[in-house]
């Protein structure tokens, strides 16, 4: 079995109050309640804590909270408040090198799960235009959406529509669309397709093509 506490015995219950705050500001407590005290901070705010059993999850007997810390091998173990609302306080033993170990394994997930996520957006790329939008801009806005289809992902090239674009008649849209659809490779490339039709509203129209 591990050896948790080193080779201190247990200091005997005593008959006093469970539970005595020590002579600390109220605020100070407080300020850690959202942190959880640890360690000496415990020491210096409960004469007497419970310590909750890390198999059964039920509270020991009340202890001398100073020779609770006194016990325990502290390159190994730490003290951290749980709850201050029973008649004694409870605390639990953490193992920091468990503790340490789960911190590293979210730090992992978290770092894929951002490497996926950056990955999916450079797969799902969205190119905002407008219908006066030169030739030179719309080729050097299509160049990424190129690189976007040659990796088989999703683009949508989204053209907006307002009062300042109302002088471009829909016949002259449908050429401008018919133009981004060319130069993305549709017809020209089978690896070029739809994902979703052409949308045609007040608001925008909208091309949708994917790489396969």
């Amino acid at each position: 079995m591990q050896r948790i506490f080193g080779k201190i015995p247990a200091i005997a219950a005593i008959n006093t109050p469970s539970t005595i705050l020590r002579g600390i500001s109220t605020t100070s407590v407080q300020l850690k309640a959202n942190e959880r005290l640890r360690d000496e901070e415990i020491v210096h705010a409960f004469d007497r804590i419970s310590v909750v059993d890390a198999l059964t999850g039920k509270p020991q007997r009340a202890e001398d909270s100073s020779e609770v810390l006194r016990r325990l091998e502290r390159s190994k173990y730490r003290l951290e408040l749980v709850s201050q609302s029973a008649d004694t306080p409870l605390v639990k033993i953490i193992d920091k090198g468990d503790e340490y170990r789960k911190a590293k394994e979210k730090a992992g997930r978290e770092k894929e799960l951002k490497a996926a996520s950056k990955a999916k957006s450079k797969m799902e790329k969205e190119i905002q235009l407008t219908w006066m939008t030169s030739s030179h801009d719309l080729s050097h806005k299509l160049r990424k959406a190129h690189d976007t289809l040659s990796q088989k992902g999703k683009v949508s090239v989204v053209f907006a529509n307002s009062s300042a674009h109302k002088r471009v008649g829909d016949p002259e849209k449908e050429s401008i669309i018919r133009s981004v659809e060319t130069q993305l490779g549709l017809g020209t490339n089978t690896n070029v397709v739809r994902w979703k039709e052409t949308e045609r509203s007040k608001r925008f129209w909208a091309v949708h093509l994917k790489g396969t």
